[in-house]
């Protein structure tokens, strides 16, 4: 239940969306690597590595989807 009354099954989801690696341009994808360095340089981390990797090597797949 999501909230009184409401239950996920009622739900209708139709959101052209791609996954979001592939929504950023390469700026965006820089600017979020640089980022997450900075956090392991204070000895945090914000992102898996898998996550950081797949950043990495994503694609902007259409303009209609950069965040």
């Amino acid at each position: 239940m999501l909230a009184p009354g409401l239950s996920d099954q009622e739900l209708v989801l139709n959101e052209e969306i791609d996954l979001y690696q592939n929504c950023l341009d390469k700026d965006d994808r820089k600017w979020t690597i640089e980022e997450e360095n900075n956090m392991h340089k204070y000895g945090m981390q914000t992102m898996l590595d898998e996550t950081i990797h797949d950043i990495k090597t994503g694609v902007l797949s259409d303009d209609k989807y950069h965040l």
